[in-house]
């Protein structure tokens, strides 16, 4: 199974993104951001790679901070592919 970490600017981005997605009923965590994603505010919001779609119209529809990076990465998180 595939997730997305959605890597913000500062930690009010981040909790207002993890808040939005959960109160929609997507499941999702806040992580420690990894290392080899690189590191804005130490933390992402972690969420399975169907509800990117779901991710950007909450983003416009709530008018959320955009995500400074977001990241492809499997299940034991263990390599990255940017996307955005």
């Amino acid at each position: 199974m595939n997730y997305l970490i959605a890597i913000f600017d500062n930690r009010t981005g981040t909790n207002a993104f993890y808040s939005a997605m959960t109160n929609s009923g997507v499941q999702c965590r806040v992580i420690n951001t990894p290392p080899q994603a690189g590191s804005v505010c130490g933390i992402c919001v972690k969420f399975r790679d169907g509800y990117l779609s779901h991710a950007d119209a909450l983003i416009k529809r709530k008018g959320l901070a955009a995500p400074a990076a977001v990241f492809r990465t499997g299940e034991k998180m263990q390599s990255f592919t940017k996307i955005r």
